[in-house]
């Protein structure tokens, strides 16, 4: 999978502008982002790397790629909003157990635990939150956007720090486009956030009616092709469509992604559809 093997060589860190986001034209605000076309940036610690689609300090948002080596650790941290990865290769271990390639991790809010790869590991990854690091300094290093250290909150010992899903025993949902299933994959229900992370899979020639989307969304394209409006994207590349951008997308020879969404769509031609993530009727 090109732009996820752990022997592409990481460059030092380093401020990478966005404008190698693909787009089709000026007033599109739709964008593209090839991970085969980033180089790896050190995060602070031999073995992590980063390529950074979204990285908001302030609020410790994070889209993109995370690569950890073989025995490195990311060290104890405490989730202080929600945050998601699809593992893409190898696996990631904490106390809880394993979650592995083809599953997708969630951490939820006061999540605490400190994480090993036992083999190379990388994730496409999704942060809503800041993180904190032990008050002990122990844990130093740029991993999680918006980092700090500080005393961590009571600890939850009632769950795991983690769920773990695979994704491909997730049922399929037919949705209202012919070729087109939905695996849900996390409906955010607890999390105080009203989004959705899903899979959806389309089948060689199925188009997606265009939509208008009512929050951000974020796709990850696992395998395949699909035409973003009138862009080709192949795997193994990020699409952030903002809050009021329209959609037009169709695959020509089959195509699977991990979506998360903020919100419903819109259908630009008013029909009255199914939400292709899952939410509920307005």
């Amino acid at each position: 999978m090109s732009g996820a093997t752990v022997g592409d060589r990481p460059t030092a860190v380093r401020k990478k502008p966005r404008g190698q986001a693909a787009r089709a034209k000026p007033s599109d605000p739709v964008t593209v982002h090839a991970m085969a076309d980033m180089a790896w940036e050190t995060a602070g610690k031999g073995g992590l790397y980063l390529k950074s689609v979204r990285r908001e300090q302030d609020a410790g948002r994070f889209l993109g790629l995370v690569r950890i080596e073989e025995g490195v650790r990311t060290g104890l941290h405490q989730h202080q909003d929600v945050a998601t990865s699809y593992v893409l290769q190898g696996a990631l271990t904490d106390y809880a157990g394993t979650v592995t390639r083809g599953q997708a991790g969630i951490n939820f809010r006061g999540d605490t635990h400190d994480a090993i790869a036992y083999e190379n590991c990388v994730l496409a990854s999704r942060m809503d939150g800041p993180t904190l690091y032990a008050a002990d300094g122990a844990t130093d290093h740029q991993l999680h956007a918006g980092a700090r250290q500080a005393a961590f909150a009571t600890l939850d010992r009632s769950r795991q720090p983690d769920l773990n899903v695979t994704v491909a025993e997730q049922r399929p949902l037919p949705t209202f486009v012919p070729g087109m299933v939905m695996r849900m994959v996390f409906d955010y229900a607890g999390t105080g956030h009203d989004r959705r992370m899903l899979c959806l899979q389309l089948q060689p020639g199925t188009a997606m009616p265009p939509y208008r989307a009512t929050g951000l969304v974020d796709w990850f394209v696992v395998a395949g092709d699909i035409a973003v409006n009138g862009r080709q994207v192949l795997a193994n590349s990020f699409v952030v469509q903002p809050e009021g951008s329209e959609m037009h997308a169709g695959s020509g020879h089959g195509c699977m992604l991990i979506a998360w969404a903020e919100g419903p769509v819109q259908w630009l031609d008013g029909a009255d559809r199914a939400d292709p993530y899952g939410f509920p009727p307005v």
